[in-house]
């Protein structure tokens, strides 16, 4: 087993992003979702790098926004971070959502 880091690249100022589909090891086990030491938000996953790969995507959704029925029925929640980048009083928080199976 090792940890691997995925970058989550956030546009600022959007209500839902639909974050490009990646390959990752199947029975991936979200340990956090956090910003890295350069202010990027990543998913950081417990995976067996053996395993054969399968397709995982994630969604971002900003705090007072609608959630989509599709993320509603077919997603779980991951973690929230709050965006550092947005203005002061840094009140922006991001919420990540992820499928296996979309």
């Amino acid at each position: 087993m090792q940890i691997w880091k995925y970058p989550l690249n956030v546009g600022h100022g959007a209500e839902t992003i639909l974050l490009v589909p990646r390959a990752i090891p199947e029975k991936p086990e979200a340990l956090h979702v956090g910003l890295d030491p350069v202010g990027t938000p990543c998913v950081w996953y417990k995976v067996d790098p053996t395993a054969a790969k399968i397709p995982i995507r994630w969604v971002c959704i900003g705090t007072g926004h609608d959630i989509p029925e599709k993320v509603n029925k077919g997603y779980w929640h991951v973690d929230s971070v709050v965006d550092v980048k947005s203005m002061p009083p840094y009140e922006f928080v991001w919420h990540f959502f992820e499928s296996l199976d979309d």
